[in-house]
């Protein structure tokens, strides 16, 4: 798994491609958006078009990180879900937790 953080104004992007399996980069994706809460960073994007695949541990990991950023006051926005994780989050009512959105500029503007 690779991740990258960028800003554009006040949002802060985290783009994530490659696989999210326990020990494989589910930490590192909660470090990082824990990291940007910490830091004071009000408005998160998390990028997943390149994400073929993430384990039940990398999905907890994301509804942890969704919690944790509401308490904050943080705002934390999904990009580019496939239909497989788009499908999973509805069965299972996450759909009501997360933000989604097709396209990163939607997202932006959302805020």
């Amino acid at each position: 798994m690779e991740l990258t953080i960028r800003h554009e104004g006040d949002v802060s992007i985290v783009e994530i491609s490659g696989r999210i399996l326990v020990g494989e980069g589910d930490q590192q994706m909660r470090d990082a958006i824990d990291g940007l809460v910490t830091e004071g960073r009000g408005r998160i994007l998390l990028i997943l078009e390149k994400v073929p695949y993430l384990d039940s541990m990398a999905l907890g990991q994301l509804v942890t990180a969704q919690v944790r950023a509401n308490k904050k006051g943080v705002a934390l926005k999904l990009v580019g879900l496939n239909h497989v994780f788009r499908n999973l989050l509805a069965m299972m009512k996450l759909t009501e937790v997360f933000e989604i959105y097709e396209r990163q500029e939607d997202a932006i503007a959302s805020f």
